[in-house]
């Protein structure tokens, strides 16, 4: 697909809007997760980010949070 810019749309950054930083770094996520109590933890992968938010939310359903928070996003 050709755009003229892949770059976020949603925070205005300048940066390439990548799955990383749609989910995890961009104001709008941080913003988002911060809504459920969630502290995104800084370059880590994504298997480890979705280990540290299930430990964070610690609950029986903290991976269908997790889902439907990236859903929402």
């Amino acid at each position: 697909m050709q755009l003229d810019s892949f770059d976020c749309v949603i925070c205005n950054s300048l940066l390439e809007e990548t799955a990383g930083h749609l989910f995890l770094d961009c104001s709008f996520a941080l913003a988002c997760w911060d809504k459920i109590g969630i502290e995104v933890p800084l370059q880590s992968s994504i298997p480890e980010v979705i280990s540290q938010f299930r430990r964070q939310l610690n609950s029986p359903f903290a991976m269908e949070a997790i889902i439907l928070m990236n859903w929402a996003i």
